[in-house]
């Protein structure tokens, strides 16, 4: 008996830990013809130093002089290959700001780009959980309008979109 239910539990062990998990990018296409200020408020603020080393994942003895590369980036939006990694622009320090007081990180989308601020690690790819988890608010800001999004539709605005198998919310 024993000799038969060592296997049947390695085989059910290997399975659990080998569950498909899939890493979902999560971001905004700025379809417009305008410059977008795209407001993301945190849930929790975090101090200036955190935000550099944990959200934009920049090393914590960094140059501040220096503009690092940060694991934000964007894509061209209309580009029939845009997915391929040497389409991938980083968005460097520079173009990201971020107050620690009111906990608000600030993008520029510029017009014709897809922009990617987060990761869902997830085995189901209509699930996104991180960004209502992470944000309680979304402001856009351009030209012609501005908008306030709350927490209770952030996560109806990014649909699983199957051509770069992501959850992207386009701004037309």
């Amino acid at each position: 008996m024993k000799k038969i239910a060592t296997p049947i539990f390695i085989f059910y062990f290997l399975i659990s830990i080998n569950q498909c998990r899939r890493t979902f990018h999560i971001g905004i296409l700025n379809n417009s013809k305008y410059e977008i200020t795209l407001t993301l408020k945190l849930k929790t603020p975090v101090s200036k130093s955190e935000f550099l080393t944990t959200i934009l994942e920049i090393p914590s003895d960094a140059d501040n002089h220096h503009l690092y590369s940060t694991i934000y980036f964007r894509v061209p939006a209309n580009d029939s290959n845009r997915l391929d990694s040497s389409k991938l622009e980083a968005i460097s320090s520079n173009e990201i700001s971020y107050n620690h007081t009111l906990g608000e990180i600030k993008l520029k989308l510029q017009p014709r780009f897809a922009y990617f601020f987060l990761n869902s690690h997830s085995s189901n790819e209509h699930y996104v959980h991180s960004i209502e988890n992470r944000f309680s608010e979304i402001r856009i800001d351009s030209q012609n309008t501005s908008s306030i999004l709350r927490q209770n539709v952030i996560r109806s605005l990014f649909p699983y979109n199957e051509n770069c198998e992501c959850f992207l919310w386009i701004i037309k």
